[in-house]
């Protein structure tokens, strides 16, 4: 990871810590904590979402909040790029099946 992508990193939990100390709803802080920056790129904060439900959530419920908070910490104007990345989307662990222990039926 760059030392820039660490900072954004940085300043994004600042950002998801801030949004969820406030007015957001448990499943908005729900998707703050699942989304990640990837980068920044001429005054645009590129985020990445697990799914197009999160993007959606993202882009409708939370884009001004995000943006305002980008732009305070980073002391300019920040536009805001949502784009989906299954890659590192969290996968639910498998409900464990019921095995009798050895020597029980």
């Amino acid at each position: 990871m760059s030392e820039h992508q660490h900072n954004l990193g940085v300043i994004w939990e600042q950002v998801v810590r801030e949004l969820s100390d406030g007015t957001l709803s448990p499943q908005q802080r729900a998707w703050m904590r699942v989304t990640r920056p990837i980068g920044l790129l001429d005054g645009t904060a590129l985020l990445a979402a697990p799914s197009d439900f999160a993007k959606e959530a993202i882009e409708r419920g939370l884009r001004g909040a995000i943006t305002d908070a980008l732009s305070r910490r980073l002391g300019r104007a920040i536009s805001l790029a949502v784009k989906v990345d299954t890659a590192e989307a969290v996968v639910p662990s498998p409900v464990p099946r019921y095995a009798p222990s050895p020597g029980r039926v």
